[in-house]
């Protein structure tokens, strides 16, 4: 802008005026919400720039509903009549406990600076001081062997009715449930009790700590009180022995298994070093209990060890592991073996092997320019075959059409005769491919005695 006058001349730039923040927006407390009279009273809001910058500044200001005049929160949390402009980017402000009428209804509103400008007052949020309610005692039952401790309280209202509790479980050591085991969540109701669900992450003899809060009418919440106790059990008897039995196929034996307990079998075929679940047998009366294990490699050492289990409140409590002697298979026959459960088997006579394909993906392609195919082959994901079963019965083969048209299985093969020397082979779980076919034993004119199957490595 310029100008002129007979006895001087002027030029000069003008700047619009800065945009201030918008009203800002009222997160806490709201609608009439209940906080602790007995405590500090927590404001929060959110400062709403409108170019992106950042508060520096708020007034923060209280009254009782009706009331015609403010008081104003200053740093410190107390209340003044004068307004109180606190330099801060933080979205809160406190007002110390005791300074605000216990049962009176209250509202609030704040103004927030950005670049020295002020938004214009929040719309006023209300909110009521009350008495909190309280957790006066929190006790557990938990005696030997019970893997579900009982919680119970005591607690009651400030003001109203009790509505809701909350129930958590930490390890002894922890000040706060806020990293807790476990957390029942927010329970309707005024509730005295809770049974903390049976766990199978309890440490035998370990200290915990039960905590509880409760809420009443209007949504406020009791500080949270803890209560200690020990959750401890007598681990049961493991079984007196296991052996091994040759066999068509070999059976293992488990000794002295006590009432009502389950048996639990891993395998090795590594001295130990690793075990592999082999079964879970189902509880039983006192006494041994037996399990063919067809899939037990021909002339190969491995071990067995078995546990006694007893659920608890559906956790399994298992005993320490009872292991056998190195055992070495002598079983020549071929199985079919469920995938699912190992104790669950039929024997078959293998009549042919076709050949094997490997299963690996290809991909073929020519580089742009160039003059050549180029073939990318993919990680090999197993073989692929036909073999063929005899039978001889009807019954046997509907047997094996049974097993050949459901889930994944274990062919258990023949041991190989090689230089003079029998060698086991690997078991090979496989699924089959398509169905099987059916075919007549030359001379023999009644019934289907071969079944062919193509099959895939799963």
């Amino acid at each position: 802008m310029s100008g002129a006058s007979p006895d001087a001349s002027w030029s000069g730039l003008v700047f619009p005026a800065l945009a201030g923040p918008a009203v800002p927006t009222l997160v806490s407390p709201t609608s009439g919400q209940q906080v602790a009279s007995a405590a500090a009273v927590a404001l929060q809001w959110v400062h709403n720039s409108t170019v992106g910058g950042v508060q520096t500044a708020y007034r923060a200001q209280v009254r009782a509903v009706g009331a015609g005049s403010w008081s104003y929160v200053a740093a410190d949390g107390t209340l003044n009549a004068s307004v109180q402009t606190v330099t801060s980017a933080a979205g809160s402000a406190s007002i110390n406990a005791g300074l605000l009428t216990a049962g009176a209804s209250h509202e609030w509103s704040v103004s927030t600076q950005e670049a020295g400008v002020w938004s214009a007052t929040a719309p006023v949020a209300t909110f009521v001081p009350v008495a909190s309610p309280s957790v006066s005692s929190v006790s557990v039952s938990s005696p030997l062997g019970t893997l579900a401790p009982a919680v119970s309280w005591s607690a009651s209202a400030g003001v109203g009715a009790l509505t809701a509790f909350q129930v958590a479980v930490t390890v002894s050591t922890d000040a706060t449930p806020d990293a807790p085991l476990y957390d029942s969540g927010v329970q309707v109701g005024a509730g005295s009790a809770w049974t903390v669900p049976a766990r199978s992450d309890w440490t035998n003899g370990g200290s915990y700590k039960a905590w509880v809060r409760v809420a009443q009418a209007g949504g406020l919440w009791s500080p949270w009180v803890s209560g200690s106790f020990t959750v401890s059990w007598t681990a049961p008897a493991a079984p007196s022995s296991v052996t091994v039995a040759q066999g068509s196929p070999p059976v293992v034996t488990i000794g002295s298994v006590p009432s009502g307990h389950g048996v639990g079998v891993q395998w090795s075929s590594d001295a130990g070093a690793t075990w592999t679940t082999l079964a879970t047998l189902a509880a039983g009366a006192a006494g041994s209990r037996s399990l063919a294990v067809p899939l037990a490699p021909f002339g190969a050492g491995v071990l067995f060890r078995a546990s006694s289990i007893l659920t608890s409140g559906g956790v399994d409590l298992v005993s320490a592991w009872t292991t056998s002697a190195p055992f070495t298979s002598a079983d020549e026959a071929a199985y079919l073996v469920s995938a699912s459960d190992p104790a669950e088997y039929v024997r078959v006579s293998i009549s042919s092997d076709g050949g094997r394909s490997v299963i690996q993906s290809v991909a073929v392609w020519s580089p742009l320019g160039g003059s050549r195919v180029r073939v990318d082959r993919g990680v090999a994901q197993g073989e692929s075959g036909t073999t063929t079963l005899q039978t001889e019965t009807d019954a046997d083969t509907q047997t094996l059409l049974s097993w050949l048209t459901g889930d994944a299985f274990w062919l258990r093969w023949n041991p190989e005769t090689q230089a003079g020397v029998k060698l086991g082979m690997a078991p090979t779980l496989m699924a089959v491919a398509d169905t099987p076919a059916r075919e007549r034993i030359a001379q023999i004119p009644i019934g289907w005695r071969r079944i062919t199957f193509p099959w895939v490595q799963q």
